[in-house]
C-alpha cells in the first residue's frame, strides 16, 4: 500500500516495484530496509508483506545525518506535519516520526535499528528482501551489498534506489559488489531501482 502522505524519495514506480518485491516475501520472512528515513517505502513493505514478516528499518535517525533531507525540512507540509527542524530539537530525530507514522498507520512489524553501517551483527537469520537506500556514497553502498548479500536467502532479493547519474558511487558499487558475487545487475523499469537479476 502506497501512502504519499509521509514524504520521502521513493517515487510511485519505485514503490510499486517494492510493492511488488514485498508481495513475494514467505510467511515468517524477514525484511531489512537500510535508510528508511520517516517511512514511506518502509510502510509499503510492511502493509504488503503478511503479519509474520518482521521488517528491520535501519537509520541513523537524525535529520543532520541527512543531507537530501533538505528538500523537505523546509517544504511548507513537512513543517505542517512535523515542525521546523531549525526550531525544534524534537523534531531533529526522525526516529519519533518514523515511528509516530507506523503506529497511525496501524503497522505492528516494523522494528526501529539504529544504524552504524553496516551493523556489527544481524542474529536474526536469512533475510528474504534487502533493500538498500542509505549512505549513497561508494564505501557506503560498497559495505552495505558486502554486508548483506551473503546474508539473503536462497531465493531472496537484494535491491536498491538511486541507481542514476546522480549518484555515481552508488553505480559503482553495485556493479563492483555484482562482480564479486557473479551476479547480473537490473535496473527495474522506469525506475533507479537495481536488483541483482535471478533471485
Amino acid at each position: 500500500m502506497i501512502d504519499y502522505d509521509i514524504p520521502g524519495f521513493t517515487d510511485k514506480n519505485d514503490l510499486l516495484i517494492l510493492e511488488e518485491f514485498a508481495s513475494k516475501v514467505p510467511e515468517n520472512g524477514i525484511v531489512v530496509e537500510i535508510g528508511s528515513c520517516v517511512g514511506r517505502s518502509a510502510y509499503v513493505l510492511a502493509s504488503t508483506v503478511a503479519s509474520s514478516v518482521q521488517v528491520y528499518c535501519y537509520n541513523t535517525w537524525w535529520v543532520d545525518d541527512q543531507p537530501n533531507l533538505d528538500a523537505y525540512v523546509g517544504d511548507q507540509t513537512w513543517q505542517e506535519s512535523y515542525g521546523s527542524v531549525d526550531t525544534s530539537i524534537e523534531s531533529r530525530n526522525l526516529l519519533s516520526i518514523f515511528e509516530t507514522n507506523m503506529k497511525q498507520r496501524g503497522i505492528t512489524n516494523v522494528i526501529p535499528m539504529h544504524q552504524e553501517s553496516p551493523p556489527e551483527d544481524f542474529p536474526f537469520g536469512e533475510v528474504d528482501l534487502i533493500f538498500i537506500d542509505g549512505d549513497h556514497e561508494f564505501d557506503g553502498v560498497y559495505a552495505d551489498v558486502d554486508f548483506w548479500y551473503p546474508r539473503l536467502s536462497q531465493n531472496g532479493v537484494i535491491c536498491g534506489h538511486d541507481y542514476c547519474q546522480h549518484f555515481p558511487g552508488v553505480k559503482k558499487a553495485v556493479h563492483l559488489m555484482a562482480e564479486k558475487y557473479n551476479r547480473e545487475v537490473e535496473i527495474m523499469n522506469k525506475t533507479t531501482i537495481w536488483r541483482f537479476a535471478g533471485n
